[in-house]
């Protein structure tokens, strides 16, 4: 006599263990197909001989530039403070009268 087995996706399912296969393809064909693909996979995995690692490419070559600043013997530059420059505090409000919200 067969004994009763309980579904491994649904506690509430218990049927003959000689249905099982066949329950959990009617049932829950999702995780069959899932099942299925994971054992193809590992079947394919265990054929194939494994491939050895992929190469790195070599860097670029550095590329030395014929200009450097930093060997010029030069001053450092300071722009002279003239009165054209610096803006004057009414100029400013001035100018943002201008754009005020009326």
């Amino acid at each position: 006599m067969e004994q009763f087995v309980i579904c491994p996706f649904d506690r509430s399912h218990r049927l003959l263990e000689s249905r099982l296969k066949r329950h959990i393809f009617n049932c829950h064909r999702e995780a069959w197909e899932r099942e299925r693909c994971l054992r193809e996979a590992a079947s394919r995995a265990s054929h194939t001989p494994p491939s050895p690692p992929p190469r790195a490419p070599p860097p670029p070559p550095i590329i030395e530039c014929p200009d450097n600043w930093d060997n010029e013997i030069s001053q450092t530059y300071v722009p002279s403070m003239s009165r054209e420059l610096l803006l004057d505090r009414t100029a400013i409000n001035n100018y943002k009268s201008v754009f005020r919200r009326k």
